[in-house]
C-alpha cells in the first residue's frame, strides 16, 4: 500500500512540475504595450485578453473595458507566495496566476499617485492584483464590477477615507 501511495505522489509531483514548466512564459514572451494613459500586457492573444500594469494618475480614473481590441480581465499582478523569485542580478520577478511573468512591478500607479481620488473598474475584470492601488493615499471611492472574483486586501493599506462600491454579485 505504501508503494502505491508513493507512486501516486511521485506521479502527481512530476505532472505538476511538467505542467508548470510548459505553461510558464518568460518576460520577453509577453507583449507589453503603452496606449494612451495605460500600459498593459497581453495575457492571451487568441482570446484577446490583457492585464493593465500601469495607469497615468488622474483625479478620476475610469479603466476602459477594452484597450486596442484586448478585453481587460485583470488589473495589476495576481500571484501567490510561491510565484516570485530573485534572479542573479537580485531583481525581483513574479508571475501571475496565468503564469505571465513581470519584473519589479506591483503598483499600477506611479509614485505621483496622490491625485487619484476615484477609480472605476470595468465589467469583465476578474482579478485585481496585490498592492495594485496601495499607493493611492487620497483614494476616496473605488467602484468594483460584478465580474470581480479576486482582490487582494493590500490594495487598501493606508486609505482611511476610502468608500468601496461593490455590486452584490461581485464577491
Amino acid at each position: 500500500m505504501k508503494k502505491i501511495v508513493s507512486i501516486i505522489m511521485l506521479t502527481a509531483l512530476l505532472f505538476t512540475s511538467i505542467t508548470n514548466g510548459t505553461t510558464s512564459k518568460a518576460i520577453s514572451q509577453y507583449k507589453r504595450i503603452t496606449s494612451g494613459n495605460y500600459e498593459y500586457a497581453v495575457l492571451d492573444e487568441a482570446n484577446k485578453t490583457a492585464t493593465v500594469l500601469k495607469i497615468k494618475p488622474t483625479k478620476e480614473v475610469v479603466i476602459p473595458k477594452i484597450i486596442d481590441g484586448y478585453s481587460i480581465v485583470q488589473i495589476g499582478i495576481c500571484w501567490n507566495e510561491y510565484d516570485y523569485y530573485f534572479n542573479e542580478e537580485n531583481e525581483y520577478h513574479f508571475t501571475d496566476s496565468e503564469y505571465a511573468e513581470f519584473k519589479n512591478s506591483r503598483h499600477v500607479f506611479s509614485t505621483d499617485s496622490k491625485s487619484v481620488e476615484k477609480i472605476t473598474i470595468p465589467e469583465g475584470v476578474k482579478k485585481i492584483g496585490e498592492f495594485a492601488f496601495a499607493n493611492t493615499p487620497n483614494l476616496k471611492q473605488l467602484n468594483l464590477p460584478k465580474s470581480l472574483r479576486y482582490i487582494y486586501a493590500e490594495n487598501f493599506l493606508f486609505q482611511s477615507q476610502l468608500r468601496i462600491y461593490i455590486y452584490l454579485a461581485a464577491i
